[in-house]
């Protein structure tokens, strides 16, 4: 009754309804204005518009009306001595939010709804990324992060979250395997990792791909090492039998990831926690369909949502391992200097090869081909990322510009 059956929302129901269906009333009543059964019944309708929006009025007046005589009939119904409105009071939206009752997630500056005396409340107060929870404040003074209120008159409560004292640096989606070779067919999976010096509890997080319907909860107990990785696999014989050595997956997904498809990562919270949107043709990585390699992350600490940001970097990919060339014509290349001020000398290469050079935060700002020496005087001051590509081949490089 305080979200969906609200009259403004039955209301904006009705009329989304009936917008869709306008049009093509004036054409059904034409056709079908000289049936027999309309006089049968005493029907007879001289203004079709006006027919019409009497009774849309009236299931409007039907959603307004309806909302408080409910109301009434459970109190009278369930014995209960009355109703009062609870207003929840959010300064920073950025922060963190209100879920009442483990089921109603409150996102809005300021929500107002009733509930009835003697059915407790329960509020639970929850940090969005980089904060934590501080105390409540209002008509209830609390640190608790969960609360349960009984309601005896109106009542106003405000959560205040607060910095985080230790940052847990988010878990990361960092391959994709969406499109298994014919001969190699480990069928659909992801790998995510864990960027954190301590395990993270992935219990009740869930996994989808760009359809809501399709979700994998998580397992209870379930967790991710300090840097670590862990697999989840759509079919776990198909993928031991191509990787028998590797142990620590989940199955089954219950669904794959198509060409162009999400990986989406929720937390315990049903909050976003991470997500890439790819698709298998450019500026995406065009080699991982269907050809035994897989989207691998060039590194983790880049921006998973820009497609210059993965690769294929192994033959059949690098389930529960770090995404880099195990072997490779590149291994000998060496930068120098480094830290740098403005020329940077890439040594240990022959041939044609191409390089890419990415801030921190997963921005490509340079490129270029065959180039041993590049001036990096118009960087600004910071680390950054240097790929070379040759022959099918990356490696990963980073320097530091001062």
């Amino acid at each position: 009754m305080n979200t969906r059956f609200l009259p403004a929302n039955v209301i904006a129901h009705i009329n989304k309804i009936y917008s869709s269906i306008s049009p093509e009333m004036t054409a059904h009543y034409e056709r079908w204005r000289t049936d027999p059964s309309l006089s049968y019944y005493n029907i007879s309708i001289d203004d079709i518009d006006a027919w019409i929006n009497f009774f849309v009025n009236e299931m409007r007046s039907f959603a307004v009306k309806r909302h408080p005589v409910v109301k009434d009939h459970i109190l009278s119904e369930f014995n209960l001595p009355s109703f009062h409105p609870i207003t929840i009071i959010n300064y920073d939206l950025s922060e963190g939010f209100v879920n009442v009752n483990d089921n109603l997630n409150i996102q809005e500056d300021s929500w107002t709804g009733d509930y009835f005396e003697t059915v407790p409340i329960q509020l639970k107060a929850i940090a969005r990324q980089g904060y934590e929870f501080s105390h409540w404040s209002g008509d209830l003074s609390s640190t608790d992060e969960i609360v349960e209120i009984s309601l005896e008159d109106t009542f106003e409560i405000t959560p205040n979250f607060k910095p985080a004292k230790s940052l847990v640096n988010p878990i990361v989606i960092n391959e994709i395997n969406y499109r298994s070779k014919e001969s190699f067919d480990t069928d659909d999976w992801i790998e995510l990792y864990n960027p954190n010096d301590s395990s993270i509890d992935l219990s009740g997080w869930t996994i989808k791909d760009d359809n809501d319907a399709h979700i994998f909860s998580i397992p209870s107990g379930t967790s991710i090492e300090a840097d670590g990785y862990l697999v989840f696999v759509k079919d776990s014989a198909r993928f031991s039998i191509q990787f028998p050595e590797i142990t620590n997956y989940i199955g089954e997904l219950g669904f794959g990831f198509g060409r162009t498809d999400s990986v989406r990562l929720y937390n315990e919270n049903n909050l976003l926690h991470d997500q890439v949107g790819y698709q298998s043709e450019s500026p995406w990585p065009t080699c991982a369909d269907k050809t035994g390699n897989t989207l691998e992350l060039i590194t983790s600490n880049l921006d998973n949502l820009l497609p210059e940001s993965w690769s294929c970097i192994n033959s059949y990919g690098s389930p529960s391992a770090i995404n880099e060339l195990q072997t490779s014509i590149l291994n000998e290349v060496t930068l120098y200097p480094n830290p740098v001020r403005s020329i940077l000398t890439i040594d240990g290469i022959r041939g044609a090869f191409n390089t890419k050079i990415y801030s921190n935060i997963g921005q490509l700002v340079y490129s270029s081909s065959n180039v041993k020496q590049i001036d990096v005087r118009f960087l600004s001051d910071g680390m950054y990322h240097l790929t070379i590509e040759k022959e099918g081949e990356v490696i990963v490089k980073n320097f530091v510009k001062y």
